[in-house]
């Protein structure tokens, strides 16, 4: 950074902490990241702990949003200085703060759940009840039914974590998760065959790279005998998906990343070097896969030869992605899990 910048960027930092009392959800999120790109690290931390000690309205994605960095830095003090804010602050359901709280060993605060009441009293229960209150609600009621139903005994503990996950997504219409189960995940099992029988010679790279965690399910089984970097922005889904990896007991072979890709690459690049990755699955934004294409290519993290895989080009739809790589591509009609 020029000794020019820094001066700039510590300007909106500024005038926003005058006016931190009308940021709305969403706000806080898109001025830290912002100014993460210009700031230090640790003017960085001093402006986020100064909005967070205000009566700011903001919600995970807010709060967790220097969570990348800390896990950069391997700053384990700040990230659960991190996750103690968002157990404290956020809004949350009671079930969902529970397993935020339980996951990573913070105290769950009885005067921070959003219940029935508090949704028409206050803000935060609005907030809950417009915004996300049935998706934490079945997440919470995801891990309660894969701890209550999963066979821990069983000899591949992460297969019988995914079967539960299907099994919850099929228990009601409003239980239904977008995970990528039967035909999808006999495809990716064809592609892991594949890879495992050429590791040596035709499939060079070392790490397996997955683009949206979401709960873990697709991590579990990429991380069949080989190390995988799962890159996910939702600390929720962050928090859920290391939770199912313990379970499964595939957390010494998968590590959930918490940040957007385009920020998190350079990492994995610094981490592995050129050429690293040997197979990557896209499942987060489609309207965003030509640009992690091109931020891999440009970076030199594919392996030559390497396998991507895209989920959900049709719907919600990757256009730009297809258009550009339709000569290169093969694609496969499939319907999603448990339709």
């Amino acid at each position: 950074m020029y000794a020019w910048q820094e001066p700039l960027m510590s300007s909106p930092a500024a005038c926003a902490g005058r006016n931190v009392q009308g940021m709305r959800f969403g706000d806080m999120h898109a001025l830290l990241w912002s100014l993460g790109h210009g700031l230090s690290f640790g003017d960085l931390w001093r402006t986020f702990e100064a909005w967070a000690e205000l009566d700011v309205r903001a919600d995970v994605l807010d709060l967790g949003v220097l969570l990348m960095s800390c896990e950069r830095r391997r700053d384990a003090e700040k990230e659960q200085q991190v996750w103690r804010r968002i157990c404290e602050r956020a809004p949350l359901r009671r079930d969902m703060q529970e397993i935020v709280a339980g996951a990573t060993r913070q105290r769950v605060r009885k005067e921070a759940f959003i219940d029935k009441e508090r949704v028409s009293l206050d803000w935060a229960g609005a907030q809950v009840a417009r915004h996300g209150g049935h998706a934490q609600h079945k997440l919470a009621m995801l891990v309660q039914y894969v701890e209550a139903h999963f066979d821990g005994t069983a000899s591949d503990a992460a297969e019988a974590v995914m079967q539960s996950v299907v099994d919850f997504s099929r228990q009601k219409f409003n239980y239904w998760l977008k995970v990528a189960g039967d035909a999808k995940a006999s495809l990716i099992q064809a592609v892991l065959q594949r890879l495992s029988r050429g590791k040596a010679a035709a499939f060079p790279g070392e790490v397996r790279l997955e683009m949206g965690a979401y709960v873990g399910f697709t991590t579990l089984r990429l991380a069949q005998g080989g190390l995988v970097l799962s890159l996910e922005v939702d600390p929720l889904h962050v928090c859920v998906a290391r939770h199912l990896l313990n379970l499964g007991r595939r957390a010494h072979l998968a590590e959930v990343c918490s940040g957007q890709v385009r920020d998190l690459l350079p990492g994995v690049l610094e981490s592995f070097g050129e050429a690293a990755a040997g197979l990557v699955f896209m499942d987060h934004r489609g309207t965003r896969f030509h640009e992690e294409l091109r931020l891999l290519e440009a970076t030199r993290l594919l392996a030559v030869p390497a396998q991507l895989l895209c989920d959900n080009v049709l719907h919600p739809g990757a256009p730009v992605f297809l258009w550009r790589e339709r000569q290169r591509v093969t694609v496969y009609s499939l319907q999603d899990c448990g339709n």
